[in-house]
């Protein structure tokens, strides 16, 4: 089984008692678990018995393997990139507000959205359409809406952007493809200090704001706004941190390795 939610032992303590026994079941019949990080072994504890527990990260989009930073344009203005299911605990407003007030002190910064409109539990999927509908109209206060986005088009809005921001706190948020695919673009990343995601994104890639904080999102995004020289260095850094760590001929290898092994195994 490859899981890349977050958090597989609150989900199986959530099951209703009445169930829970068959879920455990079968879960106990698993040879594999595969997680999306090390620190995401502990959850699967209760299983570790009669199962491994393998590790094998992420990977971002082949079409992104020829991305280099001479490839982003030169511009006088900082763009801010949001590349997700545009749902309400994925951040998405905590940035608007954000975006709103760093607009007051910096007059040469955008704020570039993509994404599907999706619901959950704080606000429906026509409720986040609504509002990104009044925000991007005439680009107010320079906030765009580009739609969901894939392919190519994918490519040249992470190329296009200067800073990634994810400030999510989603209830079952790992580790997102959309960070890792900015990153492999020269992307400075912005996220929150919401489960695993500050073991995706240290200090050389950028920096974890408090969940939930509008407040603590400025004084992170300012960080790079008020330092070129800081942010254009961890832009290099972080293409050849993607390249090392999360590129798809690794995962492809590791994925290899352990189908040999099972084929191998006594039980097959």
């Amino acid at each position: 089984m490859h899981l890349h939610a977050a958090f597989f032992d609150r989900f199986i303590h959530s099951i209703p008692i009445c169930l829970k026994p068959f879920f455990r079941l079968a879960y106990q019949k698993v040879d594999r678990f595969i997680v999306l990080h090390e620190c995401m072994t502990e959850e699967y504890k209760e299983f570790q018995a009669k199962s491994q527990v393998s590790v094998v990260h992420n990977f971002y989009d082949s079409i992104l393997d020829s991305v280099s930073l001479k490839d982003k344009p030169a511009s006088d203005v900082i763009k801010i990139g949001y590349l997700s299911n545009l749902l309400f605990s994925k951040g998405i407003f905590i940035l608007v507000e954000a975006f709103i007030e760093l607009k007051k002190e910096y007059d040469n910064i955008e704020l570039h959205l993509a994404g599907q409109y999706l619901s959950d539990s704080y606000m429906t999927a026509d409720e986040v359409r609504e509002k990104i509908s009044v925000l991007s109209q005439n680009g107010f206060s320079r906030i765009f809406y580009h739609g969901p986005l894939y392919g190519e088009q994918k490519k040249n809005f992470l190329i296009n952007m200067d800073i990634f921001c994810l400030p999510s706190f989603y209830s079952s948020e790992a580790m997102p493809i959309s960070i890792l695919e900015a990153m492999r673009c020269g992307c400075v990343i912005i996220t929150s200090d919401h489960h695993y995601l500050p073991f995706l994104v240290g200090p050389d890639q950028g920096s974890c704001a408090t969940a939930g904080s509008v407040e603590s999102l400025i004084v992170n995004l300012k960080r790079y706004l008020g330092n070129i020289e800081k942010y254009e260095s961890v832009k290099e850094g972080n293409i050849e941190f993607a390249k090392n760590n999360f590129s798809p001929e690794a995962y492809t290898s590791k994925m290899n390795e352990i189908f040999d092994q099972e084929l191998k195994s006594p039980y097959i």
